[in-house]
C-alpha cells in the first residue's frame, strides 16, 4: 500500500487497479475486519484513484459479495441487476466511510458509453487507455453482451490501448499443467491459507450424494476461454490481466490458444507489433508471510512456448502508457519497489486481431 502511494504521489501512477480478494474475509467480524482493511488503505485511497474488481474471495467471505457491492456502490449509485435486490445503498455511518465507498474511479463506469449498471464488471476510460474489469466468478450472458459491447464502443484512434482485467487467469503454466485438478478447489478459499503459489490445486473430488460431481479445472477454463478469448481477438484487446494464482507469470502475444505464429509457422516471441494478447498473472501484492524477495525463470518447457517467464514472491505490476504505440509492463518488488522484469509493446495498428 505505501509503495502505491508512494509512486501516485510522486507521479509515477495515476489510478490502482486491484484485481480481486482484497482482503480475505471482509464481512468476518460483523464488518470489522472489511472496516480494518479500509481504514488501512485509506491514506493511499486518498491519494490515488481506486479501481477494485472483485475476486473469489468478495463473493465466499460469508455474505455473497454484498459487503464488495457496498464498498463500490459509487459506480451503480442504486441500481442492481440482481432481481432480489432493486437498489445498494451505502451503509455508512460516518463522513469517513462515505469517502472510502466513493473513493473509486467507478463513477466514470456509470456514465461510460456502456454503462454495465453493477460495479461486478464495468468498463472506464482514462486518458489512452480503457479497462474492462470481469466477473469471472459468474460469466453469464449478460456480461458477455455487455463486454462486446463496451469494447466496440472505443474508439482506438482516440483511446489505443485496452486492458481486460479479472481475478481468474487464462494463462499460467501451473494452470496448463493441472487441467485434471478439481475446480472447485481452484475456484474457492482452501488453497488460499497459504501466501507462496503451488498449493492451488488438488485431484478432482468424488461426486456427491445428490449426484453432483466435480469438475475439473480443464472444463472451467475451457468455458472460461471459449466465451472470451473470441472477443479479445475481436477487439484487438491489447493486455489481460489478472490474480489469483499467488505469484507472476506473462505470456507472448497469444493467437488461438497458443503463441502466435508467423508466415512460416515459427512462434513469434516478440512484442513488436504483436498480433494477439499478452496474458499477465500478478497474484501476490504482498499478503502477510510472503516473501519479500523476487524469484524469476524462464518456462522452459515445450508444452508451454507461450510462457515467458514464472516468478514467485510479492509484486505488483505497473503499467506506462508511454504514448499511442508503446507501452510499458514492470513487475515491481514488494516491498523493495525493484523493478525485476519490464518489457515494452509496440503496437501502431491497434484493431481487431
Amino acid at each position: 500500500m505505501q509503495n502505491l502511494k508512494t509512486d501516485c504521489e510522486n507521479g509515477v501512477i495515476d489510478f490502482i487497479v486491484h484485481m480481486g480478494d482484497h482482503a480475505y474475509d471482509l464481512a468476518g467480524a460483523g464488518d470489522k475486519r472489511g472496516d480494518a482493511y479500509m481504514n488501512v488503505f485509506q491514506p493511499t485511497l486518498s491519494t490515488c484513484p481506486w479501481i477494485p474488481i472483485i475476486g473469489n474471495h468478495e463473493v465466499n467471505d460469508g455474505d455473497h459479495y454484498q459487503r464488495y457491492l457496498n464498498m463500490t456502490w459509487g459506480e451503480t449509485l442504486g441500481d442492481s441487476d440482481d432481481e432480489d435486490d432493486t437498489s445498494i445503498r451505502s451503509t455508512a455511518d460516518s463522513a469517513l466511510g462515505e469517502f472510502l465507498t466513493k473513493a473509486t474511479l467507478f463513477g466514470l463506469g456509470f456514465h461510460s458509453s456502456v454503462p454495465s449498471n453493477t460495479s461486478r464488471y464495468f468498463g472506464v476510460t482514462i486518458g489512452s487507455i480503457h479497462i474492462a474489469g470481469l466477473d469471472l466468478n459468474n460469466l453469464d450472458k449478460g456480461q458477455l453482451a455487455w463486454l462486446d459491447d463496451d469494447l466496440a464502443s472505443i474508439d482506438r484512434k482516440v483511446t489505443p490501448w485496452i486492458l481486460v482485467s479479472s481475478h481468474f487467469p487464462m494463462y499460467h503454466p501451473l494452470l496448463q499443467s493441472n487441467l485434471n485438478a478439481s475446480s472447485t478447489f481452484y475456484l474457492g478459499d482452501g488453497h488460499e491459507k497459504f501466501t507462496t503459489s503451488g498449493h492451488d490445486f488438488i485431484p478432482l473430488m468424488q461426486c456427491q450424494n445428490d449426484g453432483i460431481c466435480d469438475e475439473s479445472v480443464g472444463m472451467w477454463l475451457n468455458s472460461i476461454q471459449s466465451k472470451l478469448l473470441p472477443l479479445l481477438k475481436k477487439h484487438g484487446v491489447d493486455l489481460y490481466d489478472a490474480g489469483h494464482v499467488h505469484d507472476y507469470a506473462s505470456t507472448y502475444p497469444m493467437c488461438h490458444g497458443d503463441v502466435c505464429k508467423d508466415e512460416s509457422g515459427k512462434d513469434i516471441k516478440s512484442f513488436n507489433e504483436p498480433k494477439g494478447t499478452i496474458h499477465i498473472t500478478e497474484g501476490n501484492g504482498g499478503v502477510p508471510g510472503v516473501n519479500g524477495t523476487n524469484t524469476l525463470k524462464s518456462c522452459n518447457s515445450k508444452k508451454k512456448e507461450w510462457c515467458r517467464l514464472h516468478g514467485t514472491g510479492g509484486n505488483h505490476g505497473r503499467i506506462i502508457v508511454l504514448n499511442s504505440t508503446h507501452l510499458k509492463y514492470q513487475h515491481v518488488e514488494n516491498p523493495t519497489g525493484k523493478v525485476t522484469d519490464d518489457f515494452v509493446v509496440q503496437q501502431s495498428n491497434h484493431g481487431p486481431f
